[in-house]
């Protein structure tokens, strides 16, 4: 037997047992997926009170790697190929996306929206509503400092 042959015959003999590990691993993947999915759920829901305060006093929801300001609610991913934001929107309590150049918005599943966005960057674009105080009071300290220093530079030409 040649060396083709011999490989074939070793893949013919192990193709059902390879099979079966495959048809195992796609199952387990699908359970992932879906665990995935139960996970952004249950963030989101457990989220949605502070989500519906940051809203109510009109403050704006930022996403983490993007400058883009939203009072939808977090912002879970900003795609600049397709110029459309992923946002977890506190009115309709799901994910949408929104596409920025028409301002059309369309509601997500959450397989939907696992489809379009990583999940590490799902849910650190949920849980940057735990620090949202925190960040804008920082924010804000910051432009302080920065409007009092230029005052300070100009003080002694009055």
């Amino acid at each position: 037997m040649t060396d083709l042959q011999n490989t074939v015959q070793r893949l013919m003999e192990s193709f059902d047992d390879e099979i079966n590990t495959i048809e195992s691993l796609v199952q387990k993947q699908r359970e992932l997926a879906e665990k995935q999915e139960e996970k952004v759920r249950e963030t989101a829901f457990a989220l949605l009170p502070l989500m519906e305060k940051i809203k109510d006093e009109q403050h704006y929801f930022i996403g983490n790697e993007t400058d883009y300001r939203s009072t939808r609610g977090p912002i879970l991913k900003h795609d600049k190929n397709e110029n459309m934001l992923y946002i977890f929107s506190v009115q309709k309590q799901q994910p949408i996306s929104l596409n920025l150049y028409d301002q059309e918005e369309k509601p997500l599943s959450y397989r939907k929206l696992l489809e379009a966005v990583e999940f590490p960057l799902i849910m650190k674009g949920l849980l940057i509503t735990l620090t949202h105080l925190e960040n804008l009071k920082k924010r804000y300290q910051e432009n302080n400092e920065e409007l009092d220093a230029e005052l300070e530079r100009f003080k002694n030409y009055y």
